[in-house]
């Protein structure tokens, strides 16, 4: 492992959250000729459809909330 590398996975450690030093990090070992760094985009992908339908849940919900305070007036 070289010192790019461990810098990234450093990075990435810090924030495991950060799906943007993710994407960097998968980037990277892509250029290296690494698997991983596909497995890495495929996980991300993931996520990020994760996130986009709790978000959609959560907005669906707000506007149920809204609908059923109108009808309560």
């Amino acid at each position: 492992m070289d010192t790019e590398e461990l810098e990234l996975r450093t990075l990435v450690h810090k924030d495991t959250e950060n799906l943007q030093n993710w994407a960097i990090y998968a980037d990277y070992l892509q250029t290296k000729g690494s698997p991983r760094g596909e497995v890495i985009e495929l996980d991300i992908a993931l996520e990020k459809s994760k996130r986009n339908s709790a978000s959609l849940f959560q907005e669906v919900h707000r506007q149920r909330r809204k609908q059923d305070r109108k009808s309560v007036v």
